[in-house]
């Protein structure tokens, strides 16, 4: 029987990262040292995987916008005269 919450070391790395398992000392205590290598080794795939991906809650920055609906782009300097 296996020792990890989630059913093997990927899957408690997975709830882990995803804040459905808050780890704490009373987890780690009951796995031996090649269990913890294992779920330290899914937990650093899973981190990586997670920072790896675009971010989807970027915005485009105010000249994109401005440009998008119509208006001039804005200029670095202005002429005067």
């Amino acid at each position: 029987m296996s020792s990890f919450i989630g059913g093997s070391a990927f899957g408690m790395a997975s709830q882990i990262a995803e804040g459905y398992l808050l780890l704490n000392h009373t987890h780690l205590k009951k796995l031996n040292k090649g269990e913890l290598a294992s779920l330290q080794h899914e937990i650093g795939r899973v981190l990586t995987a997670a920072t790896s991906r675009p971010s989807t809650t970027s915005r485009p920055s105010s000249c994109a916008i401005a440009r998008s609906v119509g208006s001039p782009a804005p200029r670095p300097w202005s002429s005067t005269g």
